[in-house]
């Protein structure tokens, strides 16, 4: 099943029945009066109509709904204010949050399964709170109001990035994508960066990995002319990517030699103390600092004495 008509493995948009069904649920949506909260109730009524319409019964046991054995749940569409109570969702694999009122992404960090989420159609106008989520392939912020993308170093697993119909604006921080390796297919359209000139050429330069862009494959042709065009922009950008990494790991390095001296470390080690402690309860330490081989060595190494 698609994403409000994105569909997973490839570039095409087969979106006229979701569309149309936006529409017709958005003319609602935006007929109530006001926003509503998320709660136990609003999510086992969910589960339940998910349930209900894939004839699932297996959810529903003697002792209730168990939200930590919830794979998927659907919330588009309900005036939701603001993401809450999903911390037992620990399971859930896809989050549909879709055509609501939230104007912040937050309370997600118990999901550590999530592989899908889908938050477009709201309010929000920063990238923010993904950071537990490292499993996420599909992301969808379209017909938001973000204006930079950030804040997804963690989500190394991304495939697929919707951020059509937002407020980008500035072509270089398109470059910030560059970090996901695994990138399939990146969506843009209807940004005003996705009307500057040379737009195509400038993305496909810089993530060269792509294949779809804007739901239009990216081929060969397209990918060695923007190479070419760009070429002394990108051999910096790998520079710098490349001082980047050994900065990192040198950091890195560092980090595990402190943690390292950090468990290995004895306390008093330094002076007399470890020395006098071996030898604070033996009864025969003094007859053996009158011997005259251990006086020499006293003598010369007083902080043993």
């Amino acid at each position: 099943m698609s994403l409000t008509g994105f569909q997973f493995n490839g570039c095409e948009n087969n979106n006229n029945d979701d569309n149309q069904r936006h529409q017709n649920k958005l003319s609602h949506h935006h007929s109530m009066d006001k926003g509503i909260f998320m709660d136990e109730e609003i999510l086992r009524k969910a589960i339940m109509e998910e349930a209900a319409q894939d004839r699932v019964e297996c959810i529903f046991k003697t002792d209730g709904i168990h939200f930590n054995e919830i794979l998927k749940l659907r919330l588009e569409y309900r005036n939701i204010l603001m993401i809450s109570h999903l911390w037992e969702f620990t399971s859930l694999s896809r989050l549909d949050l879709n055509s609501n009122l939230i104007e912040k992404i937050e309370g997600l960090d118990r999901l550590v399964n999530l592989t899908r989420l889908n938050l477009s159609f709201n309010k929000i106008e920063k990238i923010e709170g993904l950071r537990y989520l490292q499993k996420l392939e599909l992301l969808n912020l379209s017909n938001n109001r973000i204006s930079v993308i950030e804040n997804m170093d963690t989500l190394e697993k991304l495939t697929h990035v919707f951020i059509a119909n937002n407020l980008l604006g500035q072509l270089e921080n398109v470059v910030y994508l560059r970090r996901f390796k695994n990138l399939f297919t990146v969506n843009l359209y209807g940004n005003p960066v996705s009307k500057k000139d040379d737009y195509k050429y400038y993305i496909a330069a810089h993530l060269p990995d792509l294949t779809c862009l804007d739901y239009r494959l990216l081929d060969e042709k397209t990918k060695k002319e923007a190479s070419k065009k760009y070429c002394h922009v990108l051999e910096e950008i790998k520079r710098a990517e490349l001082q980047m990494q050994q900065a990192d790991e040198v950091e890195q390095s560092r980090a595990a030699e402190a943690k390292l001296h950090s468990e290995a470390f004895v306390e008093f080690l330094n002076g007399s103390s470890l020395f006098d402690s071996m030898l604070k309860d033996d009864p025969e330490a003094e007859t053996l600092h009158r011997r005259p081989e251990v006086a020499l060595l006293l003598q010369t190494y007083p902080v043993l004495s």
